[in-house]
């Protein structure tokens, strides 16, 4: 059985045999994660919002990893799922460990699926293909493409804020060099470094959260590589 060959050993990693699979009803943990015959799996290929994650529609915020883990519930509804281990759990992966594999539901790649309705990014992992499917989500703006989010959604569930955070509210502009500008209400710019902030128009105010970069290639204000978004009224 996958179980056993998957079984938890010390430190709670798990050893994962590839071509290995299980079949049955899914739970959906998140929208990143599939629980199946007791078994979590990360879909390999995606990277898709986590719970709390804050996306901005029309200056409103929403939970965009809630939504996408209802998307994820959708594709998965009282359909039987195939998950086949793609690759091994390593230390990198926090407890609980969860194996990264494909999985089908009535012969259609979940993953892609995700990604075809626009509540997944493609992850360094993802077949080639894919990145024409997140392409042609993107022109319909379907799921997160309809939104403003942070892209550079994270392979784990972020933990804590990270040291050096810092949350600034701003107002897009339509200045920037080489990198999306923002300007907060004393007149200092800001750009969006290492992660970017696509979907936000010209005049909208967003509460921007990242770290200051040392090094940047924006060329204007004060970089900071953004790790999320918070709703105007919560910026302090």
């Amino acid at each position: 059985m996958l179980a056993t060959a998957l079984a938890l050993v010390s430190g709670g990693v798990a050893a994962g045999d590839t071509g290995k699979s299980v079949s049955g009803e899914a739970q959906v943990i998140d929208a990143n994660t599939l629980q199946v015959a007791g078994i979590s799996f990360r879909l390999a290929g995606i990277r898709a919002p986590w719970p709390g994650t804050i996306c901005m529609v029309a200056g409103r915020a929403i939970d965009c990893g809630h939504i996408a883990r209802t998307a994820l519930k959708d594709l998965v509804f009282k359909t039987p799922v195939r998950c086949t281990a793609v690759g091994r759990i390593g230390a990198s992966y926090r407890v609980p460990a969860r194996v990264p594999a494909r999985c089908t539901a009535g012969g259609f790649d979940v993953a892609r699926n995700m990604v075809h309705t626009g509540w997944a990014l493609t992850a360094p992992d993802a077949p080639a293909e894919w990145k024409e499917v997140a392409a042609r989500a993107r022109e319909a703006r379907h799921g997160l493409w309809r939104t403003v989010f942070v892209r550079g959604i994270p392979a784990q569930p972020p933990v804590a804020s990270p040291a050096g955070e810092i949350c600034v509210r701003v107002r897009k502009t339509g200045d920037g060099v080489e990198c999306d500008a923002f300007r907060d209400q004393s007149g200092e710019t800001y750009t969006a470094g290492r992660n970017s902030v696509p979907g936000a128009a010209t005049g909208s105010d967003l509460c921007l959260c990242g770290v200051p970069a040392r090094m940047s290639i924006c060329m204007q204000g004060k970089t900071l590589s953004i790790t999320r978004l918070k709703p105007p009224s919560e910026c302090f």
